[in-house]
């Protein structure tokens, strides 16, 4: 059984619902072929950071993504962060090759979904 570990990008409203999701998992699929640690957890402010890792168990809180998307450890990254914020993260995630969720929408301009298109057609 392959353990995923995971990092949530942002740790509003919608960070939340993504993080119960992985708890409530085991309620509404079986079998079950894979568990989930929500390992890391990165929000704006270092205070939001270690209420989330307090309420996910989580190892890490940080307030720098890339230490969510850079990380050889963390297998999925979940930006759950403010829209104008996606871009940036979504770009490094795809460098290092993450399984990635985004919370819609994808990107804040063309320019972004562009940048985003690129990256994602040179990373196979």
């Amino acid at each position: 059984m392959k353990n995923y570990r995971v990092g949530i990008l942002g740790f509003g409203m919608i960070g939340k619902v993504h993080a119960y999701a992985y708890a409530a998992m085991p309620y509404y699929s079986e079998p079950m072929n894979a568990t989930f640690q929500i390992t890391h957890v990165a929000t704006a402010r270092q205070e939001t950071a270690d209420q989330a890792k307090a309420v996910c168990s989580a190892e890490v809180a940080t307030t720098d993504y890339r230490q969510v998307t850079e990380n050889p450890e963390i297998d999925i990254v979940h930006i759950c962060t403010p829209n104008d914020l996606h871009a940036e993260a979504l770009l490094s995630a795809i460098a290092h090759r993450k399984k990635i969720y985004c919370d819609k929408p994808l990107t804040a301009s063309l320019d972004e979904a562009e940048r985003i298109q690129a990256a994602l057609d040179e990373s196979n």
